[in-house]
Protein backbone atom coordinates (compact mmCIF):
# COMPACT_ATOMS: atom_id res chain seq x y z
CA UNK A 1 0.00 0.00 0.00
CA UNK A 2 2.42 2.68 1.23
CA UNK A 3 5.56 3.22 3.27
CA UNK A 4 6.25 5.47 6.24
CA UNK A 5 9.90 6.34 6.73
CA UNK A 6 10.88 3.33 4.66
CA UNK A 7 8.77 0.85 6.63
CA UNK A 8 5.77 -0.81 4.94
CA UNK A 9 2.40 0.61 5.96
CA UNK A 10 -1.19 -0.31 5.27
CA UNK A 11 -3.53 2.39 3.99
CA UNK A 12 -7.22 2.78 4.77
CA UNK A 13 -9.36 5.09 2.67
CA UNK A 14 -12.38 6.60 4.43
CA UNK A 15 -13.32 8.93 1.58
CA UNK A 16 -11.73 10.54 -1.46
CA UNK A 17 -10.03 13.08 0.82
CA UNK A 18 -9.67 11.15 4.10
CA UNK A 19 -7.24 8.29 4.63
CA UNK A 20 -4.86 6.79 7.15
CA UNK A 21 -1.79 4.59 7.13
CA UNK A 22 -0.59 2.33 9.90
CA UNK A 23 3.05 1.41 9.75
CA UNK A 24 4.08 -2.12 10.61
CA UNK A 25 5.68 -2.30 14.07
CA UNK A 26 9.32 -1.26 13.83
CA UNK A 27 11.78 -1.04 16.71
CA UNK A 28 8.95 -1.44 19.22
CA UNK A 29 6.75 1.33 17.83
CA UNK A 30 3.68 1.44 15.64
CA UNK A 31 2.82 4.66 13.82
CA UNK A 32 -0.55 5.77 12.46
CA UNK A 33 -0.89 8.86 10.30
CA UNK A 34 -4.23 10.22 9.19
CA UNK A 35 -4.70 12.87 6.54
CA UNK A 36 -7.89 14.72 5.71
CA UNK A 37 -8.63 17.23 2.99
CA UNK A 38 -6.23 15.80 0.43
CA UNK A 39 -6.44 13.33 -2.41
CA UNK A 40 -4.42 10.10 -2.49
CA UNK A 41 -1.49 11.57 -4.48
CA UNK A 42 -1.12 14.49 -2.06
CA UNK A 43 -1.33 12.15 0.93
CA UNK A 44 1.38 9.88 -0.50
CA UNK A 45 3.54 12.92 -1.27
CA UNK A 46 3.13 14.08 2.33
CA UNK A 47 4.23 10.63 3.54
CA UNK A 48 7.31 10.89 1.31
CA UNK A 49 8.16 14.25 2.90
CA UNK A 50 8.24 12.84 6.43
CA UNK A 51 11.65 12.89 8.05
CA UNK A 52 12.83 10.90 11.05
CA UNK A 53 14.47 13.04 13.71
CA UNK A 54 16.25 12.31 16.93
CA UNK A 55 13.95 12.75 19.97
CA UNK A 56 16.43 15.25 21.41
CA UNK A 57 15.82 17.46 18.36
CA UNK A 58 12.02 17.29 18.54
CA UNK A 59 11.47 20.66 20.25
CA UNK A 60 13.31 22.46 17.47
CA UNK A 61 10.86 21.01 14.93
CA UNK A 62 7.65 21.86 16.80
CA UNK A 63 5.54 24.87 15.83
CA UNK A 64 5.94 27.89 18.09
CA UNK A 65 2.40 27.53 19.50
CA UNK A 66 3.18 23.97 20.72
CA UNK A 67 3.63 23.86 24.50
CA UNK A 68 6.03 21.16 25.71
CA UNK A 69 5.74 19.47 29.08
CA UNK A 70 8.81 21.38 30.25
CA UNK A 71 7.30 24.72 29.13
CA UNK A 72 3.77 24.09 30.48
CA UNK A 73 4.26 25.40 34.08
CA UNK A 74 5.79 28.69 32.88
CA UNK A 75 3.15 29.13 30.16
CA UNK A 76 0.36 28.51 32.68
CA UNK A 77 1.95 30.98 35.11
CA UNK A 78 2.10 33.62 32.36
CA UNK A 79 -1.55 32.98 31.49
CA UNK A 80 -2.53 33.39 35.14
CA UNK A 81 -0.62 36.69 35.36
CA UNK A 82 -3.10 39.50 35.95
CA UNK A 83 -5.92 37.17 37.08
CA UNK A 84 -7.02 37.31 40.72
CA UNK A 85 -7.10 33.78 42.09
CA UNK A 86 -9.61 32.65 44.69
CA UNK A 87 -8.32 31.62 48.10
CA UNK A 88 -7.13 28.03 48.02
CA UNK A 89 -6.90 27.90 44.23
CA UNK A 90 -4.16 25.59 42.97
CA UNK A 91 -2.37 27.33 40.09
CA UNK A 92 -0.94 23.99 38.90
CA UNK A 93 -3.65 23.56 36.25
CA UNK A 94 -4.10 19.93 35.22
CA UNK A 95 -3.99 20.02 31.43
CA UNK A 96 -2.43 17.85 28.77
CA UNK A 97 -3.08 20.39 26.02
CA UNK A 98 -0.10 21.00 23.76
CA UNK A 99 -1.24 24.11 21.94
CA UNK A 100 -1.38 27.49 23.63
CA UNK A 101 -5.01 28.17 22.72
CA UNK A 102 -6.48 25.00 24.26
CA UNK A 103 -4.15 25.27 27.25
CA UNK A 104 -5.43 28.83 27.72
CA UNK A 105 -9.01 27.56 27.59
CA UNK A 106 -8.20 25.03 30.33
CA UNK A 107 -6.58 27.77 32.43
CA UNK A 108 -9.56 30.11 31.98
CA UNK A 109 -12.08 27.36 32.68
CA UNK A 110 -10.42 26.33 35.91
CA UNK A 111 -10.13 29.90 37.23
CA UNK A 112 -13.56 31.00 36.02
CA UNK A 113 -15.25 27.91 37.39
CA UNK A 114 -13.56 28.44 40.77
CA UNK A 115 -14.94 31.99 40.84
CA UNK A 116 -18.39 30.83 39.66
CA UNK A 117 -18.55 28.41 42.59
CA UNK A 118 -17.81 31.33 44.91
CA UNK A 119 -20.35 33.51 43.05
CA UNK A 120 -23.02 30.98 44.02
CA UNK A 121 -21.93 30.95 47.67
CA UNK A 122 -24.47 31.53 50.44
CA UNK A 123 -21.86 33.74 52.10
CA UNK A 124 -22.64 37.20 50.69
CA UNK A 125 -19.09 38.51 51.23
CA UNK A 126 -17.65 35.63 49.16
CA UNK A 127 -20.35 35.98 46.50
CA UNK A 128 -19.76 39.75 46.25
CA UNK A 129 -16.00 39.26 45.90
CA UNK A 130 -16.58 36.71 43.13
CA UNK A 131 -19.00 39.05 41.37
CA UNK A 132 -16.41 41.84 41.40
CA UNK A 133 -13.69 39.55 40.09
CA UNK A 134 -15.94 38.12 37.35
CA UNK A 135 -16.95 41.64 36.28
CA UNK A 136 -13.25 42.42 35.91
CA UNK A 137 -12.64 39.19 33.99
CA UNK A 138 -13.20 40.95 30.67
CA UNK A 139 -9.85 42.67 31.26
CA UNK A 140 -7.83 39.53 32.03
CA UNK A 141 -4.74 39.67 29.76
CA UNK A 142 -5.04 36.04 28.67
CA UNK A 143 -8.30 36.83 26.86
CA UNK A 144 -6.48 39.03 24.36
CA UNK A 145 -3.86 36.32 23.92
CA UNK A 146 -6.57 33.77 23.10
CA UNK A 147 -8.17 36.22 20.67
CA UNK A 148 -4.80 36.53 18.90
CA UNK A 149 -4.60 32.74 18.62
CA UNK A 150 -7.89 32.79 16.73
CA UNK A 151 -10.38 31.21 19.06
CA UNK A 152 -13.77 32.26 20.37
CA UNK A 153 -13.65 31.01 23.96
CA UNK A 154 -12.79 34.40 25.45
CA UNK A 155 -16.20 35.63 24.30
CA UNK A 156 -17.96 33.43 26.84
CA UNK A 157 -15.85 34.88 29.66
CA UNK A 158 -16.58 38.41 28.45
CA UNK A 159 -20.28 37.58 28.30
CA UNK A 160 -20.23 36.46 31.95
CA UNK A 161 -18.41 39.68 32.84
CA UNK A 162 -20.76 41.90 30.84
CA UNK A 163 -23.90 40.27 32.24
CA UNK A 164 -22.75 40.81 35.79
CA UNK A 165 -21.53 44.35 35.07
CA UNK A 166 -24.97 45.27 33.73
CA UNK A 167 -26.64 43.92 36.86
CA UNK A 168 -28.04 40.81 35.21
CA UNK A 169 -27.69 37.45 36.91
CA UNK A 170 -26.13 34.40 35.31
CA UNK A 171 -29.33 32.42 35.76
CA UNK A 172 -30.17 30.74 32.49
CA UNK A 173 -26.73 31.54 31.08
CA UNK A 174 -25.67 28.67 28.87
CA UNK A 175 -21.91 28.70 29.21
CA UNK A 176 -21.45 25.73 26.90
CA UNK A 177 -17.75 26.50 26.54
CA UNK A 178 -17.40 26.81 30.32
CA UNK A 179 -17.70 23.17 31.28
CA UNK A 180 -17.51 23.59 35.06
CA UNK A 181 -18.93 20.14 35.74
CA UNK A 182 -15.52 18.64 35.07
CA UNK A 183 -14.11 20.65 38.00
CA UNK A 184 -16.81 19.56 40.46
CA UNK A 185 -15.61 17.40 43.30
Amino acid sequence: DAAVLGVPARMWTYSATDRAVIRAPHEGAMVEIRGQGMRRAAFLAMLDDLEAIDPADLDAHLPEEFVTTAERPAVIASMLDGIPLPQGFDPAIASDEVDAYNLGVDVLESVTCAWLVRYESDNQVIADEATDVLIGARDWPVLDRLDELGGEYSGSIREISNRLASGRSLEGFDAEASDCDRFAE
